[in-house]
């Protein structure tokens, strides 16, 4: 486990656990070492859970390079300056896409573009079966402060 202890103008101490599975522990300036250690030690349970969730968050989606993950899956991806339209075979798990997918901004909108068209599908659906309307759908690319 990569520990890292920053010191900060904060009032409480703070465990962060990364993606690349680092702790970062976010401490007052007047915080001794002592009971910063004995702080760990404490919580150190916690830790290896949240350790152990990002361990399975990165085997639970097994994309590799040039594959973009849809309805859970890796679907290859080739990009054609050419076509006008995406095109995406479930079958074959494929989408031939003029975008430059290998670009993560281009990913973005793909992804923002496909949900959007498929979410659309399932809302009218609904719409019709439960009896309501709706306006409009916005997919945002929204960030939490963590």
């Amino acid at each position: 486990m990569h520990l890292t202890v920053l010191r900060k103008s904060i009032k409480y101490l703070r465990i962060r656990v990364l993606p690349d599975e680092s702790v970062v522990i976010s401490a007052p300036k007047r915080v001794s070492d002592k009971f910063i250690e004995s702080f760990i030690a404490e919580r150190k349970p916690r830790i290896e859970k949240a350790l152990e969730r990002v361990r399975k968050s990165k085997q639970a989606l097994p994309v590799e390079e040039g594959e973009l993950l849809l309805h859970g899956e890796g679907y290859k991806f080739h990009s054609d300056s050419s076509l006008k339209k995406t095109f995406i075979d479930h079958e074959k798990k494929t989408i031939e896409t003029p975008l430059d997918l290998s670009i993560k901004t281009k990913q973005i909108h793909r992804y923002k573009t496909y949900a959007k068209e498929y979410l659309s599908e399932k809302i009218e659906t609904l719409a019709k079966k439960h009896a309501f309307s709706y306006k409009k759908l916005y997919i945002r690319d929204q960030k939490t402060k963590r």
